[in-house]
């Protein structure tokens, strides 16, 4: 594991356990190895560091592009597993990187609602996970993180559930990556694992 990607997700798991009340679900969901793909629900600006610092793998994860224009916070991602991805124009070169992540046998995180969700509601999915699933033969964890109260925003000691799906089989996805229609389809199963992940909270 690369030692400062370590150093620095045990500082970012103190200060979540510190300034928010986390528990997380699921965890014995995460495949131990290989390459996989995260596909998680987005809320918060929190979530990369809530979703990344139980797994127990280096974690990557795409993030828009104008987030590395300075480049001390753009070295600081990079190194925490980031990579640049310049939304709404079907960023080529950061879905050949993604595949490579994959393919190497490393986790990837991708938050396939392309946003985050202002009301908590899971919002439809763009076909990016669903593509380099297709193109690297990957199996999908679904993921998801509840608020209490989100209503509020995200405050001090807030109650924060982070909950890991079974993964979906690449085979189950029965998508061919040519075929719009059968990844449509893949996307909907992905989306209704998130959804199920989603209901009672408790």
């Amino acid at each position: 594991m690369r030692i400062f990607y370590q150093i620095a997700r045990n500082v970012c798991r103190f200060v979540c356990f510190l300034l928010y009340s986390v528990r997380f679900e699921g965890l014995e969901n995460l495949p131990q190895q290989g390459g996989y793909i995260i596909a998680a629900h987005h809320i918060t600006a929190m979530d990369p560091l809530f979703y990344a610092v139980r797994v127990p793998r280096p974690f990557n994860y795409m993030a828009k592009e104008e987030l590395f224009r300075n480049p001390l916070i753009g070295a600081l991602l990079r190194a925490l597993g980031a990579f640049p991805v310049e939304r709404g124009s079907g960023d080529l070169s950061a879905l050949e990187y993604a595949e490579q992540i994959v393919k190497n046998g490393e986790v990837l995180a991708i938050f396939p609602e392309g946003t985050r969700s202002r009301d908590g509601k899971l919002l439809k999915l763009k076909l990016g996970a669903i593509y380099i699933a297709g193109q690297t033969g990957a199996d999908v964890v679904p993921a998801t993180i509840m608020v209490e109260h989100f209503e509020r925003g995200l405050r001090f000691r807030s109650k924060v559930l982070v909950r890991y799906g079974k993964p979906i089989a690449n085979t189950d996805l029965k998508m061919n990556k040519d075929d719009r229609r059968s990844m449509a389809r893949a996307s909907k199963l992905v989306y209704q694992a998130i959804a199920e992940l989603m209901e009672d909270p408790a």
